[in-house]
């Protein structure tokens, strides 16, 4: 066999230089995974949580004190409440008592983080200390006349917070009322409760307190079964809003100018079939218009309505809820999902 000489010796050059220089990789590199779309776009972090073996359960929702600190929930009896940095390192866990545990606010005022937790088990709302002291607890507001007695349908699943101290109960998985208590637990108002009408619902999982607009703080309430986002006055007057097509919307979480929501399934089906375990995190503007998804495709509206999403990124399986940390990475906790910690999304700048 004849040998192309000039061949042969390029190959061996190649290969000489390839051999006299450490540490170079000549396989194709493994490619971070991306998702989102546009201005909205972040890197998956694997591996994120660094908590050994500390048990979870459902991890229903997350947050971040003033201290930087993220804190997320779970209903594993062993560590209900998880305390971490940013970097995924477990720094102390604390809670026993809330079999139920799903609702977790965080309040910051007058130089102190609290947080309210409601267990839906248990049917009752919990204000504490971070550090685990309980300040008060709420049952079902039976002086609204709305509920015959304690534990009577009522079974909250999340609390927003006024700058004053003032807070509203979702009765998520109850009668649907949304209460508004003063800072001390005082019942002033209740509103909503079970119907098809536009100021009632079939699921307030979620409420958030907007204040996008300074002059005029509205509450972002979910209908989740309605694929839906309402706005309503603080005072319990409906406004408007957004319709979905087929995502099941968790609660909003307000970050700047924009609203994060985790969406459970991108399915408008009822039932809990192993092939709908597909959800994501949507990403509304300014104007409650969707403008990105993590792990689905990019939003398409047409006459105002947001068309079905399909999840892209297998490893969600039933997103429950965002939070999002003082440089913007977005933080990504699970219902009934194989007991993982959240998931760590970085921004891409």
């Amino acid at each position: 066999m004849k040998i192309n000489r000039r061949a042969f010796n390029k190959t061996l050059t190649a290969a000489s230089i390839g051999i006299s220089i450490p540490n170079v990789n000549f396989g194709k590199a493994k490619e971070d995974i991306i998702l989102g779309q546009g201005n909205h776009r972040y890197r998956y972090v694997p591996n994120w949580a660094d908590f050994g073996n500390l048990p979870v359960n459902d991890c229903h929702e997350m947050v971040q004190d003033s201290q930087g600190r993220m804190i997320f929930n779970t209903n594993e009896l062993k560590n209900n409440i998880i305390i971490c940095s940013p970097k995924g390192k477990l720094i102390s866990t604390w809670g026993i008592d809330f079999p139920g545990a799903h609702g977790l606010t965080l309040l910051h005022q007058n130089g102190e983080d609290t947080l309210f937790i409601t267990d839906q088990h248990r049917r009752q709302v919990f204000k504490t200390t971070v550090d685990g002291k309980v300040i008060f607890k709420l049952n079902a507001p039976l002086e609204t006349g709305k509920y015959k007695y304690d534990g009577c349908w009522y079974a909250p699943t999340e609390v927003t917070v006024l700058p004053n101290g003032e807070f509203y109960v979702a009765d998520g998985y109850g009668e649907q009322y949304i209460t508004h208590y003063d800072a001390n637990g005082v019942v002033k108002n209740i509103f909503g409760g079970r119907g098809e009408e536009n100021e009632k619902f079939t699921q307030c999982h979620g409420i958030a307190y907007d204040n996008r607009d300074p002059k005029n703080p509205v509450l972002l309430i979910t209908d989740r079964m309605k694929h839906q986002l309402k706005r309503f006055t603080l005072d319990g007057k409906y406004l408007s809003k957004i319709q979905f097509s087929n995502i099941w919307n968790c609660r909003p979480v307000v970050f700047g100018d924009f609203v994060y929501m985790a969406v459970l399934k991108c399915s408008s089906d009822l039932y809990w079939k192993e092939d709908l375990i597909k959800g994501c995190v949507l990403i509304l503007d300014k104007n409650n218009i969707p403008v990105s998804a993590l792990g689905a495709n990019k939003p398409n509206i047409v006459n105002g309505i947001m068309q079905p999403l399909t999840q892209t990124f297998n490893k969600f399986q039933f997103p429950h809820d965002v939070a999002l940390d003082q440089e913007g990475n977005i933080y990504v906790t699970q219902w009934n999902s194989g007991k993982v910690y959240p998931y760590k999304f970085e921004k891409i700048q």
